[in-house]
């Protein structure tokens, strides 16, 4: 009987502060969880902070997962995080 393997995404969420609120931006996305860390670590030195999560199954069924948090982010996951 074979298994069915799960496809995971992995998304990078940029944060940049406006006054005292974390406003981040639209979620970009990556198929390898190395190359999504090394675009966070990057670019939240440009933006202030850096989420990745990653998202797997399909439909309502979607699980989400922080995988790495750098600079200022919201404690938590954010909104815009959720499907």
């Amino acid at each position: 009987m074979g298994r069915r393997v799960t496809e995971l995404n992995y998304y990078v969420v940029l944060f940049r502060r406006e006054g005292d609120r974390l406003v981040g931006a639209a979620p970009i996305k990556f198929e390898d969880a190395v190359a999504a860390i090394g675009e966070a670590q990057h670019r939240a030195q440009e933006t202030g902070g850096a989420i990745v999560f990653a998202r797997g199954g399909s439909g309502d069924d979607q699980e989400l997962e922080i995988v790495f948090r750098t600079g200022d982010v919201p404690e938590g996951v954010p909104d815009l995080l959720e499907p």
